[in-house]
């Protein structure tokens, strides 16, 4: 007779697990981490949001090691089921209540608010900045979808992401990451990386808007770059899931004309307001939840935003040659 396999449990059931989220608890007030892995997703591009407030813990004390361990075992089936939904702690310093909630990562700011305001869920975390943000959303509310639709609304609001391979060209080898910071930097020559090099700063030069979003430029596999680019020395593979916006999008344009008007009303003169707008429209994309751009003239080129693995591309291996039959003349004389 054949036995049933047990429920394999999940990385927070462990206590050396549970007893590191309660530790960034108490050091940072709050923690995100992926209960099927146990990895700290602080310091990840998204956004989390608690999303399923009907199964919260809220309580005067934090949460204890045998709370959490609890916690993950008796929504284990929830985990498994959602791969977006993640543990999450929070400490709230004007009611003094610490929760420990199911939360929800998703790359879109507006569609965390959005189901904000559906849950009456006050505020968001940032992962990457380490920011928590309100949603403007004032006092909970009845929620009238179930944990499924809610998690299925998150997604349909959030770009989708799509396989894509590309190639990044430079002049210098990325031992390892191809690092965003590095974009419009100077070559060999001090002559800068890319054509964008004037508006990256420019937030910060005049205090007039947004710097631009750190990131690097790819080519489509299957592409042919200009000359000048395919020329660099190094070039490295860009591989993964993206989900890239057009500078035509209705979000990119709504992001610069913001930005426009505001570096405007700030007394930018309309080259200057134009570098910042752009810069702005790139922030807009991103809060919705883009993880780069393209332009339709350049469909291409993408635009990447912050840092990447790198993979260098390995020489192409010289194929195997096959002994080649001589010609019937050459035979005869042969023979």
């Amino acid at each position: 007779m054949a036995t049933l396999a047990l429920p394999q449990p999940l990385a927070a059931e462990h206590p050396d697990v549970a007893a590191a989220i309660v530790r960034k608890h108490h050091e940072h007030g709050g923690s995100t981490t992926d209960p099927r892995t146990g990895k700290d997703m602080v310091g990840e591009h998204g956004i989390v949001i608690g999303i399923a407030p009907e199964h919260s813990i809220v309580s005067t004390k934090p949460p204890t090691a045998a709370q959490v361990q609890q916690f993950a075992g008796q929504h284990r089936g929830v985990f498994e089921k959602h791969p977006d939904l993640h543990i999450g702690t929070s400490h709230d310093p004007q009611t003094h209540l610490h929760s420990l909630e199911i939360v929800a990562k998703t790359s879109s700011k507006g569609a965390a608010n959005n189901l904000a305001h559906h849950l009456g869920e006050n505020h968001a975390f940032n992962l990457q900045t380490g920011q928590k943000h309100l949603t403007g959303a004032t006092e909970p509310q009845q929620p009238f979808l179930n944990l499924d639709q809610r998690v299925a609304e998150l997604r349909a609001q959030t770009p989708q992401k799509e396989p894509y391979v590309g190639t990044h060209f430079s002049d210098e080898r990325h031992d390892g990451l191809i690092e965003g910071a590095r974009r419009g930097a100077l070559n060999h020559k001090g002559v800068p990386d890319s054509a964008d090099f004037a508006r990256l700063r420019l937030g910060s030069k005049t205090g007039k808007g947004d710097d631009a979003i750190g990131g690097f430029y790819s080519y489509q596999n299957g592409s042919i770059p200009e000359p000048g680019i395919a020329a660099k020395k190094h070039s490295h593979i860009v591989r993964g899931n993206f989900a890239f916006g057009s500078t035509l999008s209705p979000e990119f344009q709504q992001g610069y004309m913001e930005g426009f008007n505001a570096a405007i009303q700030k007394g930018a003169d309309p080259r200057t307001a134009h570098g910042l707008a752009l810069n702005h429209a790139e922030h807009a994309m991103r809060d919705h939840g883009y993880d780069g751009l393209f332009s339709p003239a350049h469909p291409d080129v993408r635009l990447h935003w912050g840092d990447h693995v790198a993979e260098p591309h390995a020489p192409s291996e010289t194929p195997e040659l096959k002994p080649v039959a001589p010609p019937a003349a050459e035979k005869q004389v042969k023979s």
